[in-house]
């Protein structure tokens, strides 16, 4: 089955400048559909998959930060820093603190969407390739930080 698209452009050549015209098939705009969706699938498991590296990064700086923040804050109660002084410092620790379960919820649910299209790619036939390895790899990495977040949060809630 053919389909003619005119289109109001124009062209040169011996058509005189009049505009052009185009014959395709059915199938051959399908199978273009299919291509550009499933490279915008592969772009966008792209996407996510640096997006989670970028999170972890993320949320390993904020832990650092509050290892660092936590460390100048007992120094200076040991050295018997002015009260405004140390009562800043605790602030710039509180706020520090405050930074890594927003980290956490970001990172769980790029982790989600990261699935989603690894998943929706693997549905669509596209299950090799090194953007679809690394995702996979990126995922288990996500999993392991994700789980030492919830051991954590247990230990908190003990000591707590």
């Amino acid at each position: 089955m053919a389909v003619e698209i005119k289109g109001v452009g124009r062209c040169r050549g011996d058509n005189g400048g009049k505009g052009f015209h185009v014959t395709m098939s059915v199938e051959c705009v399908a199978v273009s559909a299919m291509v550009v969706g499933a490279m915008a699938t592969v772009r966008n498991l792209k996407i996510k998959t640096s997006t989670c590296k970028r999170i972890v990064k993320e949320l390993h700086s904020y832990e650092k930060e509050v290892e660092r923040e936590a460390a100048k804050t007992a120094d200076m109660k040991d050295k018997g820093a002015d009260p405004h002084d140390l009562k800043q410092q605790e602030n710039v620790l509180a706020e520090s603190r405050m930074m890594i379960p927003d980290c956490h919820k970001r990172l769980e649910a790029s982790l989600a969407d990261l699935k989603g299209i690894l998943a929706e790619l693997e549905k669509s036939d596209e299950k090799e390739g090194p953007e679809i390895d690394e995702a996979r790899n990126t995922v288990a990495e996500v999993e392991k930080v994700v789980e030492t977040i919830e051991v954590e949060k247990v230990f908190e809630t003990i000591e707590g």
